[in-house]
């Protein structure tokens, strides 16, 4: 007999020793069960700080480039927006959650059928290869910034080896 799987017992087959075997299942499950939910919620608040901090990026992007706000009409969970960035590149559009609008109260707010707040069929990879364009035009060779993250790279030449 396997540990957490007792034998089938009727109502008067079985013993105190079997109940506390299954008491003793049911505890290291429950245990289990805190430690993943305990784990998926840290994990949560990682992602959503993550969230939060790259909100605040955008909400600064926004004060530099003609911006406007709109109503996400693709997404079902009530209050998203997108964010329009119009940018010499051309656009750059983000979601923005619900919690994270108030860092956008200086953008401009439009309605999801505004002319400005039409997405142009960027992909992702579009968009970073725009803002790569775009940190080039500003002087900063990395080529991060067109190829992604996580392939080796020189340094940047126009900025000190210690520097971020």
């Amino acid at each position: 007999m396997m540990a957490d799987q007792p034998t089938r017992h009727t109502a008067g087959t079985i013993t105190d020793d079997d109940l506390d075997a299954l008491y003793d299942v049911l505890e290291r499950h429950e245990r289990r069960s805190d430690a993943w939910q305990t784990s998926a919620e840290a994990s949560a608040a990682e992602r959503d700080g993550a969230y939060q901090e790259r909100a605040q990026l955008l909400a600064w992007l926004a004060a530099l480039a003609p911006a406007v706000l709109a109503p996400a009409t693709d997404v079902d969970e009530h209050g998203w927006h997108l964010l329009y960035l119009t940018t010499p590149a051309g656009q750059l559009s983000w979601h923005i959650h619900p919690r994270d609008l108030a860092y956008f109260e200086h953008v401009e707010r439009a309605e999801a059928d505004d002319p400005r707040a039409q997405w142009d069929g960027h992909s992702t990879a579009e968009k970073y290869d725009r803002i790569g364009q775009l940190a080039a035009v500003a002087g900063c060779s990395c080529s991060i910034l067109r190829t992604g993250p996580g392939r080796h790279l020189p340094e940047c030449p126009n900025r000190g080896s210690s520097s971020r």
